[in-house]
Order: structure tokens, then sequence, then C-alpha cells
């Protein structure tokens, strides 16, 4: 069986992830140098929805530990982790909220419809 998990467990202030931001990835994810092409600076916090496809990419690169990069200075692996849960709690409560089921295409006709 599957462990539950609490609502609210391991989530982290916005405060508290704009500072780590700030401090541990801002340096190279910004509009200047753009590492990765990725430009942490429009990502809103309050709001990770808006910017789905950027926060999936964090989520998939700290859950692999590709981020932070090897010879830099990483915060803690449970400032990462409630990091990287946080933004997945917001990403499904956002689509739980609006569910897309996305389109069906067209669909031939038999001969008893």
């Amino acid at each position: 069986p599957f462990a539950q998990q609490q609502p609210g467990a391991g989530a982290m202030p916005i405060e508290a992830q704009r500072a780590m931001l700030t401090q541990y990835c801002q340096g190279c994810h910004n509009d200047t140098v753009k590492s990765g092409n990725m430009s942490l600076t429009q990502l809103d916090l309050a709001h990770v929805e808006q910017n789905a496809e950027l926060a999936e990419k964090i989520i998939r690169k700290l859950g692999v530990g590709l981020m932070p990069p090897a010879g830099s200075t990483p915060p803690d692996k449970q400032t990462l982790a409630a990091f990287r849960l946080t933004l997945e709690a917001q990403l499904d409560k956002a689509a739980a909220a609006n569910p897309n089921p996305g389109s069906r295409p067209s669909q031939r006709l038999t001969r008893t419809e």
C-alpha cells in the first residue's frame, strides 16, 4: 500500500521558496544567463499553475538530482524535498480544480450509427 501524504505535509512558505530560489537558483537561471535555456524570474510561486511547464521541469530536475549541479553549494535535502513537494501539491491542486480531459478526435460512424 502507498503511504498517504498528509495535506500540507512538506509545505514550504512562499517566502522560504523565494529565498531558496534567489540564493541557490537564480544566479544561473535568470533572464541574462539563462542556463539550461531556463529562467526562473518569471515563475510566480503563488500561482505556479500559470507556468506549469516550467514548474514540471523544476520538479523533474530536482527529483532525479540533476539540480543543483555538482560543484555548487546546494540547500539541504529536506529543503529541496519540501520545495519539490510544495510545487507538486500546487500543480495537483490546480489540476483537480480545473480538470482538462482533452478533446476527442473525430470518429467515423459505423453502419449502425
